[in-house]
């Protein structure tokens, strides 16, 4: 088995994982709570601004982005690569 044909299926699984653990990331960001008692403005010491993303969401938008730039380069070259030589 060729060095490639190894490869290939580690990188797209490495890319599968980027894109679940970014998109897990962004899911499960820590923000504040919108409802309850930590919502009622005179008593919360932070201001709602539901437009704004935390570095967490950065890094996890990040990873998911590297990870489907992988899933592609491995789709393209799979596709792409002659059979037979």
């Amino acid at each position: 088995m060729t060095r490639s044909r190894r490869t290939l299926p580690a990188v797209a699984v490495l890319a599968v994982l980027l894109v679940v653990g970014g998109g897990w990331l962004v899911w499960h960001s820590s923000r504040s709570a919108t409802f309850g008692w930590f919502a009622y403005a005179p008593l919360s010491e932070s201001v709602y601004s539901p437009g704004i993303l935390t570095t967490t969401d950065w890094v996890g938008l990040a990873l998911v982005a590297v990870g489907l730039l992988a899933l592609g380069a491995v789709g393209g070259y799979a596709l792409g690569r002659r059979r037979g030589a």
